[in-house]
């Protein structure tokens, strides 16, 4: 069988490595502004959304996020330059979910791949920082292919790579709307990791709270 994941905040803590990031920035700045991560959240939500429908480039949604914060028309040196601070502190911040390997060892003996939003670099050096890059025996990033999920066609892809058909695949992912729509859409399995266990339900869709769950579904 084959076993797709998405990356951020499934498998990797990525809410919190970014909060500890603008905590960073906040203090590399010399800010005291209490709604400086309101605002640079709403920026990040509202740039990357404009990155990933093919709006803008991915350098050029990171100046924005620095500028709309930041409220200022910066060169985009500086911005960059602000931004690479965030960044650093991003990277640091960055782990696994505990729950993560052990759920990865025990599902071994499958197939395993990541289908992710995001620009190819990037997540790419996440898996490889993180020391998981060789699990994964397909890997389909959304700048990379031209689309984005929920598009079903990068599920397919991720099912073409592996030389296994969407029935005998499945996804597990965070966002409900992203992952779980867009991959049974595709015509996949799809399993919905709802970590905050906010107790929203959706009608016949397979939910877990924790990736510990997961090799016994599969």
């Amino acid at each position: 069988m084959l076993i797709l994941f998405d990356l951020d905040d499934t498998l990797v803590d990525q809410a919190t490595a970014a909060r500890e990031a603008a905590d960073a920035l906040v203090n590399h700045l010399g800010l005291e502004s209490s709604d400086f991560h309101a605002r640079w959240f709403a920026a990040l939500d509202h740039h990357y959304a404009r990155y990933l429908a093919g709006e803008i480039g991915f350098q050029e949604q990171r100046r924005a996020r620095v500028r709309d914060t930041l409220r200022m028309d910066l060169s985009d040196d500086d911005a960059d330059a602000t931004f690479q601070v965030y960044l650093a502190a991003y990277e640091r911040n960055m782990r696994l979910f505990p729950d993560v390997l052990p759920c990865l060892n025990a599902l071994a003996k499958h197939s395993l791949g990541i289908v992710t939003n995001g620009n190819t670099q990037q997540q790419r050096r996440k898996l490889t920082r993180l020391g998981i890059l060789d699990r994964f025996a397909c890997i389909v990033v959304s700048d990379e292919f031209g689309s984005s999920k929920p598009d079903p066609r990068i599920f397919a892809r991720a099912c073409e790579l592996a030389a296994t058909a969407p029935p005998d695949a499945l996804h597990v992912g965070d966002l409900y709307d992203v992952d779980v729509v867009g991959a049974e859409r595709a015509g996949l399995r799809a399993v919905w990791l709802d970590r905050s266990a906010a107790g929203i339900q959706q009608p016949a869709r397979t939910r877990i709270t924790t990736l510990a769950s997961l090799p016994a579904l599969v």
